[in-house]
């Protein structure tokens, strides 16, 4: 999926889970939603950074050439790719997480772990995302090579039609549905 489409996703995930929460009775404050679906678009494109060619990691070759030669290496394998490193692992977007919520609790008070978890959350549904695609993604790597993705039906091409026509405006659509039930709820 291309960036924008991953941003959008996340954005709109951030109100399903709102409108979910809103919806069973908690009370979750209007500007804690906003600033969730603020660092979802934010971090949505983060996990390619290990791509040269992607916004973020044109943006990390610019500002620390030495930490992408890090972070962008190819491991010589024929079918490597940036969908299939540690970028695109479930198991390092949970220690992203992690890691971000702690030092935002640590560093702002106990209350502040949900932007680590809007980080992570963002991280992986990036992944997911990425998994409807024809190229997929090795989401358990460094446990297994293995890429997943559907064997029939729903495998679109990175940012070809199918993602524009159909994807974005279903993802749209449902966003706007979460925000309605968000409001009506309350």
């Amino acid at each position: 999926m291309n960036g924008r489409t991953h941003q959008i996703i996340n954005a709109a995930t951030v109100s399903y889970v709102s409108a979910i929460a809103v919806a069973a009775g908690c009370s979750v404050p209007p500007l804690v939603i906003v600033g969730c679906t603020a660092i979802a678009w934010w971090s949505a494109r983060w996990p390619d950074v290990a791509n040269p060619k992607s916004r973020p990691g044109r943006r990390l070759v610019r500002w620390a050439p030495t930490l992408a030669e890090l972070i962008q290496w190819d491991d010589g394998r024929p079918d490597a790719g940036h969908r299939r490193n540690w970028s695109h692992s479930l198991l390092f977007g949970l220690l992203i997480a992690a890691t971000g919520g702690n030092l935002s609790a640590f560093a702002a008070g106990p209350w502040w772990w949900w932007i680590g978890a809007m980080v992570g959350m963002s991280w992986m549904m990036h992944i997911l995302a990425d998994c409807l695609t024809c190229q997929g993604a090795a989401v358990l790597y460094p446990v297994s090579l293995r890429v997943l993705r559907p064997r029939y039906g729903a495998r679109m091409q990175s940012g070809g039609r199918v993602e524009r026509a159909v994807v974005v405006p279903i993802v749209l659509a449902l966003w706007v549905l979460a925000i309605v039930v968000m409001v009506v709820a309350r």
